[in-house]
């Protein structure tokens, strides 16, 4: 009779953890989507509120931080909407920084675009 050798190996072991982690690691999606829904809800919001401080005198940092606020619904909703799923640490993570990237992003080019008109 011949033996059959086991492999101890410790990859051919799965266990549902296992499992989760690897499939959430092949599916990564594209954070830059995301990003970009945040992005245009950031710049919206904060067209709106401009064109309402014409009229009312409002805070500018409560109006960045709403703006933030629901450019990041947006995003998170897209999100939720398309993958039926909530974010993992690692996506909140990619989104938060991509956000504030993107923002102080837009907020330079906002500030050259001032010097530029002026000079």
């Amino acid at each position: 009779m011949s033996r059959k050798t086991t492999n101890l190996s410790k990859s051919t072991v799965k266990t549902a953890r296992n499992d989760q982690l690897h499939n959430s690691q092949l599916n990564q999606p594209k954070m830059a989507q995301y990003i970009g829904f945040f992005a245009v809800g950031y710049i919206l919001t904060s067209t709106i509120f401009m064109m309402i401080q014409t009229q009312i005198a409002l805070n500018s940092q409560l109006v960045t931080v709403i703006s933030i606020i629901i450019g990041t619904y947006i995003a998170v909703n897209k999100f939720i909407k398309h993958h039926k799923r909530v974010l993992n640490r690692d996506e909140i993570n990619r989104l938060m920084l991509g956000g504030v990237t993107s923002v102080w992003l837009l907020t330079a080019i906002y500030f050259f675009g001032n010097m530029v008109l002026i000079i």
